[in-house]
């Protein structure tokens, strides 16, 4: 079905899901996803990468990173995940006027970047992986690159 919103085009989605589910294997050692039920969208939660940047210093290059405790909060509370598996019933139903819920069809799909708010989802580890399940109409946003996103909590108030 097509999407206004999902940046995976209809002829993308089956490498899409391929490619995850490659990546999967690759963090876990198994090739299964989770299958969210009902109208659930399961994302794997956005950790920020352990190095941030390489910088010159007159000592040399100097490799800065992130604090561990940094990483670690990400999987609790950063609110950018990439769509790992979509529930049968994700963006189906009908309003109680009969109108389709969703006539302009998925928001995302498997393979998207998406934005959520924090603390409106159930947060798990799936084989070592940080995950949530949250609603299919808790997609705020579909960003294509999840370096772009910054939680406000994290932001530089000054």
């Amino acid at each position: 079905m097509k999407s206004a919103t999902s940046l995976i085009e209809e002829h993308e989605e089956s490498e899409a899901i391929k490619v995850v589910t490659e990546q999967f294997k690759d963090l876990t050692g198994h090739a299964e996803l989770p299958r969210p039920c009902g109208y659930k969208l399961a994302v794997k939660i956005y950790i920020r990468p352990e190095e941030l940047k390489t910088i010159d210093t007159p000592e040399g290059k100097k490799t800065l990173y992130l604090p561990h405790q940094s990483r670690d909060s990400d999987k609790w509370t950063n609110c950018v995940g990439l769509v790992v598996g979509v529930g049968p019933g994700a963006y189906k139903g009908k309003n109680p006027d009969g109108s389709d819920k969703y006539p302009e069809g998925p928001w995302c799909k498997i393979g998207d970047w998406v934005i959520f708010p924090r603390y409106e989802s159930q947060v798990f580890m799936w084989r070592g992986v940080a995950m949530m399940n949250i609603n299919d109409d808790a997609v705020q946003q579909v960003v294509g690159d999840p370096r772009d996103v910054q939680a406000g909590h994290t932001i530089d108030k000054y």
